[in-house]
């Protein structure tokens, strides 16, 4: 069942900018974001949601990350404490996603175009690297923060 939520981007100025989202539920009272909180001026950006009927959610941050060159590795420093991240590529591009600086073109994971990769695990001080193999593409990642 998918539901009407709110989710609060906060401006550089502190001010809470309403944007209208929905969520599916995925068993019980989690839900999963059906859309995403676009921002191409700023990433990261926080995103505050608020979910009637005993729904829970924890803090999300999501990134927008520009790859500047095709099939060269770049970073993105996840909070310190997260309980997970997505990953996705907005535009066409096949994804080499790695944990391990220097790797992400010899030791990967590969998310192709069109594919969301998951990691529900906990990490501490996480950095992913990853490449695409399109230049001007867009990463998306969502990091759930503890």
């Amino acid at each position: 069942m998918s539901k009407p939520i709110t989710a609060y981007q906060t401006t550089k100025t502190g001010a809470q900018k309403p944007q209208d989202i929905t969520a599916t539920e995925t068993s019980g009272d989690k839900y999963a974001l059906d859309t995403f909180v676009r921002n191409s001026a700023a990433s990261p950006v926080p995103v505050t949601v608020i979910a009637g009927g005993g729904a829970t959610f924890t803090t999300k941050r999501f990134y927008n990350e520009t790859i500047a060159s095709a099939n060269v590795e770049q970073s993105l420093v996840l909070p310190a404490q997260i309980t997970g991240y997505m990953i996705r590529s907005r535009g066409n591009g096949t994804i080499k996603l790695s944990h391990t600086s220097g790797q992400s073109g010899v030791v990967y994971l590969t998310v192709p175009r069109s594919a969301t990769h998951t990691d529900e695990h906990s990490y501490q001080n996480l950095t992913l690297y990853f490449q695409s193999n399109v230049a001007s593409d867009v990463i998306e990642v969502i990091a759930w923060e503890a």
